[in-house]
Order: C-alpha cells, then structure tokens, then sequence
C-alpha cells in the first residue's frame, strides 16, 4: 500500500451507467500538501473485518442541493462488477486514499 494522501467522508454513492462509472462522493480532506489523481487506491472500509480497495479512474464534482462534492470515480467492465458496487450501497463511509 502507498502513501495516505487524503481522507473522503462519503455521504453517498450512484452508478453513471452511460460511462460505465460507480461514485462516490463526499467531502475531501487531503493531506499536507497532497493531491488526489487518477491511478491511486480508494479503500472503502465497511467495519473492521471488511473493506475494499478500488482503482480511482477520475476526480470530479457533483452538485447537490447547492452544494459542491468531490466525487470519486471507479470504473466497472462488466455486470458482475457492476452488481457487486451497487450492493455495497456506500454512504455515511470513512474512505482513505493511498498513492498507487
């Protein structure tokens, strides 16, 4: 596992199926001096004894409710994948990102 770079407090998450992306989006806390960018490892801690850790394909924004988000996308290759992302349902998370 790399260097922590940053912490996101994910509020919740959506499947973009038009661009084959899951999104996580939350508010970004980075670390001293450290950027977020395509290639690091989001881990998406559950509960203790469960977590995963996901490639970051892209860093955008999402508005809602007149509030700007970070959000963190993953992308899926296939309807399996897909499934699996959708289940986790991920909201109300602490998610820490490492340098690839």
């Amino acid at each position: 596992m790399g260097e922590k770079v940053a912490t996101l407090l994910a509020y919740d998450s959506f499947v973009l199926e038009s661009r084959r992306l899951f999104v996580i989006y939350g508010d970004l806390e980075l670390e001293n001096g450290k950027v977020v960018k395509a290639g690091m490892r989001i881990d998406i801690v559950f509960n203790p004894t469960f977590s995963i850790s996901e490639a970051i394909h892209s860093i955008e924004y999402v508005l809602k409710q007149n509030r700007e988000y970070t959000a963190i996308c993953i992308e899926y290759n296939d309807c399996e994948e897909l499934e699996f992302v959708k289940a986790l349902n991920v909201g109300d998370e602490t998610c820490e990102i490492y340098s690839a």
